[in-house]
């Protein structure tokens, strides 16, 4: 049977404890399995839409949106997850808080996650900060850096910062990183319409 890895978020409480949604996972043996709720308003919460299901079937989970504006049901993720090795990356002396999501593949070294966020498949984050609101693309590379509120698209990189990336887009295979060559300067490459501050 397959032994689940289990995050439970500590604003959570559920009447008679876990012991029997584990018993489940092993017994039904899925890669994944997540608990919802009916909520009355949905527009706060994570919310999972599920795809159609044959009759007195559950359906399938095929997305979840976190506070969508117009929610496609009124079931509410909460903060129980189950998985097994083949659903999430490889966590080594790393702390993963609040809602986030690691694609498979994706390897996170003394590294903390503070959602809601996500990293993408194959992602190599070491020694560094990700903060809420971040998306952090399939293959990218973080190292010795802080990135809040950030989108970083596939590929890209951000190596050796004295100071926090923040409220950046980066696109495919962009790298930033610290120079240690004397004397120091700015080199930029920049395309059009584009504001740079420097602080």
């Amino acid at each position: 049977a397959k032994s689940p890895f289990v995050m439970y978020l500590g604003d959570n409480l559920l009447q008679g404890g876990i012991s029997d949604l584990v018993a489940a996972f092993r017994e039904h043996e899925p890669d994944a399995l997540i608990l919802l709720t009916p909520v009355p308003d949905p527009e706060n919460y994570g919310v999972a839409e599920l795809a159609p299901a044959a009759a007195g079937e559950v359906g399938r989970v095929v997305r979840l949106v976190e506070k969508p504006t117009e929610p496609a049901t009124d079931l509410a993720l909460v903060g129980v997850y189950m998985f097994t090795a083949g659903v999430e990356g490889e966590l080594i002396d790393s702390r993963v808080d609040g809602r986030v999501v690691i694609e498979a593949g994706a390897r996170l070294e003394r590294t903390t996650v503070r959602g809601p966020a996500i990293v993408g498949a194959g992602a190599r984050l070491t020694d560094c900060y990700i903060g809420p609101y971040t998306a952090i693309g399939e293959r990218c590379v973080i190292s010795g850096a802080e990135v809040e509120h950030s989108i970083l698209l596939a590929g890209s990189s951000v190596c050796d910062l004295d100071g926090r990336m923040e409220s950046s887009l980066l696109g495919r295979n962009v790298t930033i990183r610290r120079g240690d060559r004397q004397p120091r300067a700015y080199r930029f490459m920049v395309g059009d319409n584009s504001d740079i501050s420097i602080l």
